[in-house]
C-alpha cells in the first residue's frame, strides 16, 4: 500500500463494528491498528499492524514499534481494506449521506446528478483538510438527457439534447465548469447520437 495514501479518502476501512469505529479518535492525527489481517487490493497479509501519521499510511508490517504515547487499536479477527467506491449515487446535497457511507466503508461517491455547487463545496473544504469525516465526492453537474428522456418525468429543469454537435457543447461546458465525469443519462445520449449519425 502507497504511504500517500489518505486514510479517510482513499486508504482504508477497518471493518469493526460501527460502534468500535467510532470510537477512533477522530482528532489525533497518529495511530496504529494491531493484529488485523490485511488486503491491500492484490494480496492477503494474515496478520499485521498499519501506522497511520498525519493522515498518511507509515508503515505496514508485523509488530511495527511507534513511539511511546500512539494510540493503538487492537483489530485481532478483523479485516483491513481498500475503501469501497461506489459509482452511482445521488447524495441530494446532504452531508449525512456522505457521513453514512463512509461509517460503513465507503470512501468515494460518484454522484451521478450532483446538487448544484456541493460537489465543488465538498472537494475545496477536503483539500483544505476539512470534512474529513465525509467519503470523498466526485460528480456530474451537468446531466442532461435526449427530449422527454429519463429525468424529465420529475418536474424539474434538466437540459436535453437533440443532435451530437449539442452534446460536444455541454461536454465543452462540463470540462469548464469542472464536473469530474459526464452522467450516465447524458452519456447515454450522446452514444446514441453518435451512433445515429453515422447511419
Amino acid at each position: 500500500m502507497k504511504n500517500t495514501t489518505r486514510w479517510f479518502g482513499h486508504a482504508i476501512v477497518v471493518l469493526l463494528s460501527i460502534c468500535a469505529f467510532a470510537q477512533t479518535p477522530a482528532s489525533r492525527n497518529e495511530f496504529v491498528i494491531r493484529n488485523v489481517r490485511i488486503f491491500d487490493g492484490t494480496r492477503v497479509i494474515p496478520n499485521g499492524d498499519v501506522w497511520v501519521e498525519n493522515g498518511m499510511i507509515k508503515a505496514v508490517g508485523p509488530k511495527l514499534a511507534p513511539p511511546a504515547g500512539v494510540p493503538t487499536i487492537d483489530a485481532t479477527g478483523k479485516t483491513l481494506l481498500p475503501g469501497l467506491i461506489d459509482t452511482h449515487v445521488h447524495t441530494m446535497g446532504e452531508d449525512t449521506n456522505l457521513k453514512s457511507a463512509l461509517a460503513l466503508g465507503v470512501t468515494t461517491e460518484l454522484d451521478m446528478g450532483a446538487a448544484e455547487k456541493y460537489a465543488f463545496k465538498i472537494k475545496n473544504e477536503q483539500a483544505k483538510g476539512k470534512d474529513l469525516d465525509l467519503a470523498d465526492l466526485r460528480a456530474s453537474e451537468i446531466h442532461p438527457t435526449a427530449p422527454d428522456g429519463h429525468g424529465t418525468e420529475y418536474g424539474i429543469p434538466i437540459r436535453t439534447i437533440s443532435s451530437p454537435e449539442e452534446a460536444q457543447d455541454l461536454v465543452d461546458a462540463g470540462i469548464a465548469e469542472g464536473d469530474d465525469f459526464i452522467g450516465r443519462s447524458f452519456t447515454t445520449t450522446a452514444a446514441s447520437m453518435a451512433c445515429a449519425s453515422q447511419r
